[in-house]
């Protein structure tokens, strides 16, 4: 079974699995999935139930991965520990998590699997959602955790396009042919801002690198960045390199406490 590090860098998109049936669906029919606008209404909803708030959201990532992989609990404690973070679990919490798939008919920008980031003044909450269902992960302390702490909310950037919007911008300059040219890809897109620049964007991946590929498997990327706040597409790129030991290369997934503190250049050394 595939562990936290071989599904992403550091930070980890997490669900709790609810199982279904799985029901046939008719040869080309589409795959009703949250985009981003379905999903942050039930994520700010288990955000404003935990203590510590007003939380506010920084980051929200979508991943619709080919096949389903699952994650244990004390793993992302220790991704988050490792940049000096500490965590803390909410009572009765799972002691495993699911990151189901997403369906290739789904809906434009549509995803299987949510996380989106809260801040308050001191630290991170972690908000899963899945079809519409929200719960809330671990909350972050301390480290690098505070520093992002120090982000505005997207609620900074004004109104701003949903996934949906994105992934057909980016679709329209070759994401699309892209994705008719490789079968099982993997699909990921998150929206965060850069108060440096005062400005929200989209950033989208495609890749054939699968969840379990290892640094010796070459694969195919598309990649993209959209203005949030326009739906225009900044710039957009196809290449092929080796897959990292993710499968799935940093920087496709919603970046991890460190990633966003560096960006930001709130971080001048490394830990």
């Amino acid at each position: 079974m595939p562990t936290a590090s071989t599904v992403v860098a550091v930070i980890v998109i997490v669900v709790v699995l609810i199982a279904v049936g799985v029901i046939p669906l008719p040869a080309g029919a589409v795959t009703k999935v949250p985009t981003y606008a379905t999903a942050q209404g039930p994520a700010s909803s288990a955000a404003s139930g935990v203590r510590g708030g007003p939380w506010g959201d920084v980051l929200a990532g979508g991943l619709a991965l080919t096949a389903g992989t699952s994650v244990a609990v004390e793993e992302l404690e220790a991704a988050y520990a490792s940049i000096g973070c500490n965590v803390s679990y909410p009572a009765g919490g799972p002691s495993s998590i699911y990151i189901p798939p997403t369906d290739a008919n789904a809906t434009a920008g549509g995803a299987a699997a949510w996380i989106f980031e809260y801040t308050n003044a001191s630290g991170l909450l972690l908000i899963a959602v899945l079809n519409g269902s929200a719960t809330p992960l671990f909350a972050a302390h301390g480290g690098y955790c505070s520093l992002v702490a120090l982000e505005p909310p997207l609620a900074h950037y004004g109104s701003l396009v949903d996934s949906s919007v994105a992934v057909r911008a980016v679709d329209a300059v070759g994401g699309a042919q892209f994705l008719e040219n490789h079968t099982q890809t993997q699909r990921i897109w998150y929206l965060s801002g850069d108060p440096v620049t005062d400005q929200a964007t989209w950033a989208v991946t495609y890749t054939t690198c699968a969840v379990t590929s290892t640094g010796s498997t070459t694969g195919y990327f598309f990649n993209a960045t959209v203005d949030a706040s326009t739906g225009d597409v900044i710039t957009h790129s196809s290449t092929n390199s080796s897959c990292s030991v993710s499968g799935i290369v940093p920087g496709s997934a919603p970046p991890s406490p460190s990633m966003v503190a560096s960006r930001r250049g709130l971080v001048t050394r490394s830990a």
